[in-house]
């Protein structure tokens, strides 16, 4: 396929002009060679764009050459002696020389929760070294994996969106408030509600409270139940924050709070829940 040159001369003395026009062909050029559209943001500045477009040039154009391989292969098959033929002190030696392994060729791996050094290099040596992936490194580039993404760590997740629904809460991010939230919610007097008719209820909290200061709260109990995939969960404790309205005039909320989270395509999302400073309206 015919390629289209990027080294022309300049057609502008304005260097932002000058870099919109370079965007445009290589948008072009993305398309044409590979098939590629990118959707930028407009209000993204043109050097930072121009940055973007040239690396997703570079990866698209590596990725088409690239062959799969094993992860074992792209880090160079290195020696290394098998789980079970470690002991408790030799074992941490040869986890960091893998880690450092792995990082050395731009891959990142994130344990998120707390496991012991037996287990992670387990992971390792019997399976993340068997993941295959395209053999395709770019300067910057870095390959992630994550172990519960491999290994799933209900409760360490039900923990993690608990704390994300709290503290979004508080900051009144409703963008956030929205992505914790199930599509439908039901009610305890089996009422069903809509994320839209939740969300409109958090817009006239916020109207009334515009800001939240020293919110703080403690997770003392998480539970799950998962049969056939599908599952249930709550995660309960104490909460308490100063809420302002747009006087300066404060009032205090605290006591417990419940989310109530179900399982669905291996996400957990909140079905409904209970919070000091909310209340679902009666009708």
């Amino acid at each position: 396929m015919k390629k289209i040159s990027s080294n022309n001369p300049p057609l502008s003395f304005d260097p932002d002009e000058n870099k919109r026009m370079e965007n445009e062909l290589l948008q072009l050029k993305l398309k044409a060679e590979l098939g590629v559209e990118a959707h930028i943001s407009s209000n993204t500045p043109p050097s930072i764009e121009n940055i973007f477009l040239k690396n997703m040039l570079a990866f698209e154009a590596g990725l088409a050459a690239a062959e799969e391989v094993r992860i074992f292969e792209l880090i160079g098959k290195p020696d290394f002696i098998p789980e079970a033929k470690l002991d408790d002190i030799s074992i941490e030696l040869a986890l960091n020389n893998l880690m450092d392994l792995i990082n050395g060729k731009q891959i990142a791996l994130d344990f998120l929760g707390n496991y012991d050094l037996r287990l992670k290099y387990k992971f390792i040596t019997e399976e993340l070294f068997e993941e295959k992936v395209m053999n395709v490194q770019l300067p910057g580039m870095i390959m992630h994996f994550i172990y519960e993404e491999f290994h799933p760590n209900h409760k360490l997740d039900i923990e993690h969106k608990a704390a994300k629904f709290i503290t979004s809460w508080f900051s009144q991010d409703q963008e956030q408030l929205s992505f914790s939230l199930a599509d439908l919610l039901v009610l305890p007097d089996r009422r069903v509600w809509k994320k839209d008719k939740v969300m409109n209820r958090f817009t006239k909290v916020f109207d009334s409270y515009p800001q939240f200061k020293n919110g703080k709260y403690t997770i003392e109990d998480i539970n799950f139940e998962i049969r056939e995939e599908i599952g249930l969960a709550y995660a309960e404790g104490q909460m308490h924050y100063t809420a302002f309205t747009e006087n300066h005039d404060s009032i205090q909320f605290e006591g417990p709070f419940k989310l109530y989270f179900t399982l669905e395509y291996e996400w957990w999302s909140i079905y409904y829940f209970v919070i000091p400073g909310f209340e679902f309206a009666s009708v």
